[in-house]
């Protein structure tokens, strides 16, 4: 099966540079919003610990004094975690390193003794209003309109919502595309 359309990716400095060669703009930019189409969004810094240790097989969430988790994969154990909002910092911090191993360890005592296998630094799309989930018409001359589905700001909970954010956002694409269809039967 072959689905008609393009992926380009690019650095832009503003959607008016595409508009001209593109009726649907679907923006998923993340962190990269900002100073593009969203001056509101923030960084959100969150710094985690990925551990070999098999003996862990529930995943545990704590958010009763900060945001703290450890959650089993396959082959690792990933201990989290931080949430730095306004921090564009990605070096990773031994202090925060100490603090989560720290408080994981408080959970599972002997997690202590895990093999280290590397501390990650990312920063998350932050945003005050939440998830922006919406179409945009962006008025190129008086008989072109680019429409601009916009899909970002889920903060730290990107990879939950992604599913749900990504149909919202292809029922938006179809709106714009049943849009354009009526606009040329007139």
């Amino acid at each position: 099966m072959t689905i008609p359309g393009q992926v380009k990716q690019r650095k832009v400095k503003s959607f008016e540079e595409l508009a001209d060669d593109y009726d649907i703009i679907c923006n998923c930019t993340g962190i990269g919003a900002f100073g593009l189409s969203d001056n509101t969004m923030i960084p959100v810094r969150g710094q985690v610990i990925r551990v070999k240790f098999p003996g862990v097989k529930m995943f545990y969430i704590d958010q009763t004094d900060g945001d703290w988790y450890i959650l089993p994969g396959v082959n690792s154990v990933l201990l989290g975690g931080t949430h730095d909002e306004n921090d564009w910092t990605m070096e990773t911090c031994e202090k925060t390193h100490d603090m989560i191993l720290d408080r994981c360890s408080k959970i599972i005592p002997s997690l202590k003794y895990a093999e280290i296998m590397g501390d990650w630094v990312g920063l998350r799309p932050g945003r005050s209003s939440g998830v922006r989930l919406e179409v945009e018409r962006l008025q190129v001359t008086p008989n072109k309109t680019t429409y601009i589905v916009h899909n970002y700001g889920h903060g730290g909970s990107g990879f939950t919502l992604q599913w749900g954010c990504a149909e919202d956002a292809c029922a938006l694409v179809k709106d714009c595309i049943q849009s354009m269809k009526l606009k040329a039967k007139i």
